[in-house]
């Protein structure tokens, strides 16, 4: 059985070539490759939304 490690999995995403093109653009102006900028955004977004979930139980 072959070993997994963290950097092993692969999402594929359908886009329109503007929203690439944009996504694009803010990865040339952050430094980071277009992959790394979308993770780097997805995931903040996720922890927002999550974060945002277990706050409100609180209330």
């Amino acid at each position: 059985m072959a070993s997994t490690t963290p950097n092993d999995t692969r999402v594929t995403a359908r886009l329109p070539a503007s929203v690439k093109d944009t996504l694009q653009k803010a990865g040339d102006l952050t430094g980071a490759t277009l992959n790394q900028f979308m993770v780097q955004a997805a995931l903040k977004e996720a922890q927002k939304v999550i974060n945002k979930d277990l706050t409100s139980g609180l209330l």
